[in-house]
């Protein structure tokens, strides 16, 4: 750990280096919501960063912030949106439409634009008029690679006829994400027809290591490739030989997409067996094998993360608000047991979990020593609006945009769950979510933990 903490230090001093803003303005016509959620990918590691962007009196909206360099953004506005458009560094974008007519209204300009629209029109060719996602999902043509290479060939020429107005470094990109994309199509017939995913004709060596670290599609292909792998290698007894047989792709999909299998690996790992000896020794080599610096600081805050929650510590303390507005710290539940609970409304499945909630709470109803407290992470207003549900149980606190929450506690993934004994120890870090088998997992840990021990 000492490594991981060292490097993580050290990377700090340099995060800032090398960056450029990014400027996303824009106006809505008839807007039915105040507001729009802009998040950008920085590479497929670190946790997607989420602005909620608050229409002004003139239903214009404003983002800015430093991009280091390429990544991928997401603009969601009530039914609408567009996802996975590429951003750069100095990129000045102003985006217009009418809420009412989204899809024919919506323009884009400025500096950067040209990029945006060269996607949205290929969203729109590919994707809305000829739905070509549709016609490669179709696995029983006899003549499928020759489908797929239809389609490689006349997306490629549409980039061709862009290259002059985008930079050389976005021509890359999209080109991987244009074959990636294929061939994630093509693996899939090849898995289909239980052919080997060795008749997968794509030649890794095309692109610069970061280029292909860096696509969305050309790393959903190298997952791809991964379970296929492991399936095959019956390595699940084992975190350190599936690690060890992982580092061997590299000579298959190069060093950065090894580099990100390993990292997402290690979060998983991190995840679901917390911070045991076999994990930290396994982050530990990640530090010596990876020469990713934001990958590297990612794991490192991570398991920062876990080892300021290992069970029997002190849960770190946080200030967030009530309903009425009023300041609750986690210490003003010293006393009582707690389940502590993170959501957001737009979490499908932490809806899932808050029904599924009461068959835990139900049971547990007569212990008035045990109290279940959920940290809503959504904007003030629609946390206002979920907590209206008369159905509703628990306490329910608001904590949007909280960093020290972001920091300390594992937010990045929803919903998650802790036990917490009256002195403020926590008793579980990792509980099974209550929708998976109607709350008898969390059950069972409460009674063990609290009522059994």
């Amino acid at each position: 750990m000492r490594l991981i903490f060292l490097t993580l230090s050290l990377l700090l001093h340099s995060v800032a280096q090398g960056q450029d803003l990014f400027r996303l303005t824009g106006k809505i016509l008839n807007p039915q919501q105040d507001y729009l959620t802009f998040t950008y990918y920085a590479d497929w590691v670190s946790e997607p960063r989420e602005y909620t962007l608050t229409l002004n009196k003139d239903q214009e909206f404003l983002v800015e912030f430093p991009l280091k360099e390429m990544a991928y953004c997401d603009i969601s506005f009530g039914e609408h949106g567009v996802h996975l458009l590429k951003i750069e560094p100095g990129d000045s974008i102003h985006l217009m439409f009418d809420q009412d007519d989204f899809n024919n209204t919506l323009r884009v300009e400025g500096p950067g634009s040209h990029k945006w629209a060269y996607q949205l029109m290929l969203r729109q060719r590919f994707d809305v008029d000829e739905d070509g996602d549709r016609e490669l999902s179709q696995f029983n043509s006899p003549r499928y690679f020759e489908i797929t290479q239809k389609w490689l060939s006349l997306q490629n020429q549409l980039l061709d006829q862009q290259t002059s107005m985008v930079s050389p470094e976005f021509t890359a990109l999209q080109k991987a994400d244009i074959l990636g994309k294929v061939k994630l199509f093509e693996l899939g017939y090849l898995n289909y027809k239980n052919s080997s995913d060795s008749l997968l004709q794509l030649d890794w060596n095309q692109f610069p290591e970061h280029i292909k670290a860096k696509s969305i599609y050309m790393g959903q292909v190298a997952d791809a490739l991964v379970d296929n792998y492991l399936k095959n290698k019956r390595t699940s007894a084992s975190r350190t030989l599936e690690y060890e047989y992982l580092k061997l792709l590299k000579d298959r999909i190069g060093t950065g997409l090894t580099e990100k299998v390993l990292a997402t690996k290690l979060l998983q790992y991190l995840d679901t067996d917390g911070m045991s000896e076999e994990i930290k020794l396994l982050g530990e080599d990640f530090m010596y094998f990876a020469q990713n610096d934001e990958y590297k600081k990612v794991l490192a805050t991570q398991f920062r993360r876990k080892e300021a929650l290992a069970v029997g510590k002190a849960a770190p303390n946080f200030i967030v608000q009530n309903k009425k507005g009023k300041l609750v710290e986690l210490k003003d539940f010293k006393g009582k047991n707690l389940v502590l609970g993170f959501y957001d409304d737009e979490c499908y499945l932490c809806h899932e979990d808050m029904r599924a909630m009461e068959f835990v709470q139900g049971f547990f109803r007569k212990k008035k020593d045990l109290l279940f407290v959920f940290i809503n992470l959504s904007p003030r207003e629609l946390y206002l609006q979920f907590i209206k549900n008369p159905s509703l149980l628990g306490t329910h606190l608001n904590a949007p945009d909280n960093s020290f929450i972001r920091k300390n506690y594992n937010t990045q993934l929803l919903p998650n769950y802790l036990i917490i004994d009256k002195t403020g120890k926590i008793l579980a870090n990792a509980v099974d979510e209550p929708r998976l088998d109607d709350g008898r997992s969390m059950i069972q840990d409460i009674e063990k933990l609290i009522y059994k021990p």
